[in-house]
């Protein structure tokens, strides 16, 4: 796992998983907003800017796998291990890797 990019202190996995979900968003000042994408495939994403942690959830989906992307997406975010493996078909795929190469492909093309 990335080391974490955000001041906030590290949370830990018994924290991430038991705590109230309320609680975990104001302590570890996570944003969540609505995401307009509604795909059945997507499930959310993590967005690191600044410091600071965003989630994107799709509308319109029951509380509960809310609540289990929510906080596998901040347990990414934060970069920590051990946390429970999400059941299927839930998944987190880390693109900061992809981004990189296509961001790199791109240069190469243009130059």
């Amino acid at each position: 796992m990335a080391k974490s990019a955000i001041s906030t202190p590290m949370p830990t996995v018994a924290h991430l998983m038991g705590a109230p979900l309320s609680q975990l968003v104001d302590e570890l000042r996570v944003d969540i907003e609505e995401s307009s994408i509604t795909d059945a495939g997507f499930t959310g994403t993590a967005v690191i800017a600044g410091g600071e942690v965003i989630i994107w959830l799709p509308p319109n989906r029951p509380e509960v796998e809310r609540d289990l992307m929510t906080r596998h997406l901040i347990a990414d975010a934060f970069g920590v291990d051990g946390m429970p493996p999400l059941p299927e078909p839930y998944r987190t795929t880390d693109i900061t890797r992809i981004t990189d190469d296509v961001n790199r492909a791109i240069r190469e093309v243009q130059a």
